[in-house]
């Protein structure tokens, strides 16, 4: 579970029903949106990124290897819950950690007008 909103801006909650981190799986889940009282989002987005950090040079370098990005409708009416369901790509590599070689990914639903706002993010890692 994860949430994320600023006092009377707009906020997220996330409830994940099922997460198979996996390449191949799927993460599916209920996305509450309580939206700005000055607006009325149409949309929300779910990305999924696959992030890297390794040693080059004697330095510790963060890449984004991989990112794909769904867009929902939101419901008419505010406060109903939304569910959700996101393949994860054949491609994507699974997270690991190897010597200075670290992946991970990361699963982030946000509204995309007020992402630094209203963003709830959830990190799968080995453990």
């Amino acid at each position: 579970q994860a949430g994320g909103g600023e006092p009377g801006g707009p906020s997220i909650d996330v409830v994940l029903t099922e997460a198979e981190p996996v390449p191949g799986g799927s993460f599916a889940g209920e996305v509450l949106v309580v939206p700005p009282r000055d607006a009325r989002p149409r949309d929300l987005a779910i990305e999924i990124r696959v992030l890297r950090d390794a040693r080059q040079g004697g330095q510790r370098v963060r890449t984004q290897v991989r990112r794909i990005r769904h867009s929902i409708a939101l419901p008419a009416t505010p406060g109903e819950p939304l569910s959700f369901r996101v393949p994860i790509p054949e491609e994507f590599p699974p997270p690991s950690r190897v010597a200075f070689n670290h992946v991970w990914w990361e699963l982030s639903v946000f509204l995309p007008v007020y992402a630094r706002a209203a963003k709830a993010t959830i990190t799968f890692d080995v453990p």
